[in-house]
């Protein structure tokens, strides 16, 4: 499975739950409970990695107001390294701006990052909505950002990371590579683990069993199949059983 890919839509709700200190309480029992369903890992990679690594982390970027606008502005944008934005949300007028593109695409590489964007002497925190690359030279050539409030909830996809050994007779299948949920948009998991250990082959893991940390609460409905473990002896029966009627048939006459 790739490593992220491109920011996914995040929706924002006007939902509150505290102030900063709440973030904290979430980030320290998200990771108490991750540590205790997978202890023996998480023990030897090291409880201070973990403690920064877990939790989405916030990236400055300076912007700059357009005062120019049209296809035109936009590419002498993109061939000076500036990457034309928008700003919008809670009923703000959308502000016009632009980024650093080295700074941004950085920024990027991980998925839901928090922006905390600094213009016209004021600085606001986003999260990334919607992105626009070239098709083919794959360079950034416009973000979305929606403004967020530390306290509030968002919905998002957070990608989802296996864990453990599975029966070896069976050929994993992710159906889902991301999870719909709801987080305060101060603490979004960087990633969320399914634990497979001892998986048997033609079962399946369901939403359900995806580990949440606290403070976060699943959206997606948790019937929902996340992978499945196909028998791989089955599908080799298959095979060979559609191969046997092909080679009984009689060969073409010859012309």
């Amino acid at each position: 499975m790739g490593e992220f890919g491109e920011s996914p839509l995040c929706h924002i709700n006007c939902n509150h739950s505290g102030e900063g200190f709440e973030r904290n309480r979430y980030r320290r029992q998200g990771i108490q409970l991750l540590v205790r369903a997978h202890r023996p890992r998480f023990i030897a990679k090291g409880f201070e990695l973990l403690t920064r690594s877990f939790f989405m982390a916030e990236v400055s970027i300076n912007g700059t107001t357009r005062t120019e606008f049209g296809k035109g502005a936009s590419r002498r944008a993109r061939r000076d390294g500036l990457v034309p934005a928008v700003i919008y949300g809670h009923g703000a007028a959308p502000v016009h701006i632009t980024l650093n593109a080295r700074d941004l695409g950085n920024a990027l590489k991980e998925s839901n990052v928090l922006l905390n964007i600094t213009f016209d002497g004021k600085t606001e925190l986003t999260l990334p909505k919607s992105v626009v690359k070239h098709p083919l030279k794959q360079n950034l050539e416009h973000i979305d950002l929606v403004l967020v409030r530390r306290g509030e909830k968002v919905t998002v996809q957070v990608p989802i990371h296996t864990e453990g050994k599975h029966d070896p007779d069976g050929i994993l299948e992710h159906v889902h590579n991301t999870l719909e949920v709801e987080a305060e948009a101060t603490a979004i998991p960087k990633f969320l683990v399914l634990d497979i250990e001892g998986m048997k082959a033609g079962t399946s893991k369901l939403a359900s069993d995806v580990i949440l940390p606290a403070g976060v609460t699943l959206v997606l409905d948790p019937t929902s199949t996340v992978v499945h473990l196909s028998e791989r002896r089955a599908a080799s029966a298959d095979d060979t059983a559609a191969a046997a009627p092909a080679a009984d048939a009689p060969a073409p006459a010859a012309e």
